[in-house]
C-alpha cells in the first residue's frame, strides 16, 4: 500500500550495519582507555604507598623496603600487596626508605598486560616518588 508509512527491511539492515561498524570501531578504543585509567588509577595508588612507607620510617625510626613482584603486586615492609589483575610492578632493587626521610632510590615500574607503563622514579635524598612517564 502506497500511502502507508515506514522504513524498509533494506533501510533497517543499512542502518544496523552503520551501528554495528561505528560499535566495532568505538569498543577497542573505549577498552583501551579503560585500561589506562586503571593503570593511572594504581599508579597513583603506588605512590601513596610509597609516601606511607617514607612516613612510616621516619614515625618508627627505622627502615622501610618496598620492592616489586613481578609475579604480581609488590612487598612493603615484609607485606606482600596486590595490584588490580593485569598489572605488574617492577624494580631492579629493593628500594630503602630510612629514619631520616631519604632513601636508597630508585624506579618503579608498572606495566599493563596490553603493554602501557609507567614509570614512577624514587628521590634518594627526599624519598619522594615522582612520575616519569
Amino acid at each position: 500500500m502506497r500511502g502507508e508509512r515506514g522504513f524498509t527491511l533494506i533501510e533497517l539492515a543499512v542502518v544496523l550495519v552503520i551501528a554495528g561498524l561505528m560499535a566495532a570501531i568505538a569498543l577497542p578504543l573505549i577498552g583501551s582507555r579503560v585500561q589506562g585509567a586503571t593503570l593511572d588509577s594504581a599508579v597513583g595508588e603506588l605512590r601513596a604507598t610509597l609516601r606511607e612507607a617514607r612516613a612510616t620510617a621516619i614515625a618508627q625510626d627505622r627502615s622501610v623496603a618496598f620492592r616489586g613482584d613481578p609475579a604480581g603486586g609488590y612487598w612493603l615492609d615484609g607485606e606482600h600487596r596486590v595490584v588490580p589483575k593485569g598489572l605488574r610492578i617492577a624494580t631492579a632493587a629493593p628500594i630503602a626508605f630510612f629514619a631520616a626521610g631519604w632513601s636508597s632510590g630508585g624506579r618503579v615500574i608498572v606495566q599493563s598486560g596490553d603493554g602501557q607503563r609507567r614509570v614512577l622514579s624514587v628521590d634518594a635524598v627526599t624519598g619522594r616518588a615522582s612520575l616519569v612517564r
